[in-house]
């Protein structure tokens, strides 16, 4: 297997699966990696919401890049802001909202 390099802002851009009104920039993707399910940048703009889902193949790491918005999980609330981070064990329904002036960018990370 050879390095990979590249830049966020080259990658091409796609709608998440959930939520075609939502847009990532793919950094990697599955078979990239042992265990990667993908690597990717996901923006939700001010007041956007993503449906709320479960992944039960894959658990999520997000990172906070820019904005800020809220997490939603079974009932529990938590506000996101550049520098949290947060994981999502497989099997557990989640959702994003965007909230403010700019966009709400998360890097996140789903493992099988």
């Amino acid at each position: 297997m050879s390095i990979t390099y590249g830049r966020i802002d080259a990658s091409a851009s796609e709608p998440v699966s959930h939520d075609p009104a939502i847009f990532k920039q793919v950094l990697l993707k599955a078979g990239d990696l042992q265990h990667l399910q993908q690597l990717a940048v996901a923006t939700l703009e001010p007041g956007q919401q993503t449906t709320s889902h479960v992944h039960s193949d894959m658990a999520e790491v997000f990172v906070v890049q820019a904005g800020a918005g809220w997490f939603l999980s079974e009932g529990v609330q938590r506000r996101l802001e550049v520098g949290r981070w947060l994981h999502i064990p497989a099997g557990h329904r989640h959702a994003f909202r965007g909230e403010g002036p700019e966009p709400l960018m998360l890097l996140y990370l789903g493992v099988a």
